[in-house]
């Protein structure tokens, strides 16, 4: 009883510690960034992409497929009357600005 109690712990734990390298760059993302579509992050940053998105203020997001990440600032759109988020475009030119 004792090494099938000790045994599975072992294998709790492997798992555990078993994190993908694709996993610890999400984890790492999720400190500064969110995931495209979802509430604003805690980095803010400047769209430079010379559109008319161009020194919006936007925050910083990210998308993942398996085989990588990309990243990119949101730049939000409000609803005049309700200040609500409206539309968020994905500039991929920009400079970070805080966190």
């Amino acid at each position: 009883m004792t090494r099938t109690t000790l045994g599975i712990l072992l294998l709790a734990a492997t798992n555990v510690w078993a994190a993908t390298d694709h996993e610890k760059m999400e984890k790492g993302l999720t400190k500064y960034a969110i995931e495209s579509g979802t509430d604003p992050s805690k980095t803010t940053c400047v769209c430079q992409d010379g559109s008319t998105r161009h020194g919006r203020v936007g925050w910083l997001q990210y998308d993942s497929s398996l085989t990588g990440f990309t990243a990119n600032c949101g730049v939000a759109t409000f609803a005049a009357t309700t200040g609500a988020v409206s539309l968020v475009s994905a500039c991929f030119t920009y400079e970070v600005i805080g966190k």
